[in-house]
């Protein structure tokens, strides 16, 4: 198979995951929780977290944003706005509760 994509027809990887060589299924592989990835054709999780201000390829990825979180395949770093009663820090995969 090529790089981003999951079989030998060639689907497109969707947003939100990565597809390395052999990738059986479109959603087969995630972005980690706490990272995402708005663009299609990643072919690995690097790819989800990327540091967005060092490097252009990366503009579009990389980790959730404060008051957010993001689990596992988040196409956004506004994925899920954190609830009431809840804590999110930057690159969270899911909300704490405030003690």
């Amino acid at each position: 198979c090529q790089n981003g994509t999951s079989n030998p027809w060639a689907f497109p990887c969707p947003v939100g995951a990565y597809c390395p060589q052999g990738t059986e299924a479109p959603n087969q592989f995630l972005c980690p929780g706490g990272s995402f990835s708005n663009r299609k054709q990643l072919i690995s999780a690097e790819q989800c977290s990327c540091d967005r201000t060092d490097d252009p390829l990366c503009q579009l990825n990389g980790g959730c944003i404060p008051r957010y979180y993001c689990p596992p395949g988040s196409s956004s770093e506004r994925e899920i706005k954190c609830p009431n009663n809840h804590f999110c820090p930057e690159n969270s995969s899911e909300p704490q509760l405030c003690m």
